[in-house]
């Protein structure tokens, strides 16, 4: 399973190109190491217009891809500059869900995001080690999945009103 998912998700980042002609999240990923960051975003209507099937996947079960991807991007960023990939942790970033029909389940993206990382008592999980990311980035991920699913309570309530 994780071979099929590290291949796939290499495919994606080896081969997406920009409108442009330019392989998008390999040159993302060339100024990501030149400026010294250590996270990529990718637009998820990429992501999904590239493979519909990978991408609902991913939805349905994004604990599980998460640390593969970060894996992944760690693996390009040392092919580029082994120091700077060995002294630091490296975290891939979705945005721009659309709520087309074909990408339904957003909602439930973020709800599983929420519960991973969030406990029936409110406190954070210990599960940033495990996903490979710093607890500061799972709560920059659990605070934005919250305003989005709070974004939709009120656009229910405005539309009742």
């Amino acid at each position: 399973m994780r071979e099929s998912i590290d291949w796939k998700f290499t495919v994606f980042i080896e081969d997406f190109k920009a409108d442009s002609g330019v392989l998008k999240y390999e040159h993302d990923i060339a100024i990501m190491v030149t400026l010294k960051t250590t996270s990529i975003t990718i637009d998820f209507n990429d992501f999904h217009a590239f493979n519909p099937e990978f991408a609902k996947d991913f939805l349905n079960h994004p604990s599980k891809h998460f640390p593969i991807f970060n894996d992944i991007l760690r693996s390009k960023v040392r092919c580029r500059d082994p120091d700077f990939a060995e002294q630091n942790t490296f975290q891939v970033i979705f945005n721009n869900f659309s709520m087309s029909p074909s990408i339904h389940n957003r909602r439930r993206y973020a709800l599983k995001m929420v519960k991973l990382f969030i406990d029936k008592d409110g406190k954070m999980r210990e599960v940033a080690d495990e996903l490979k990311i710093t607890r500061r980035e799972a709560s920059r991920i659990v605070f934005k999945e919250i305003r989005y699913l709070l974004d939709i309570v009120k656009k229910r309530k405005t539309k009742r009103a």
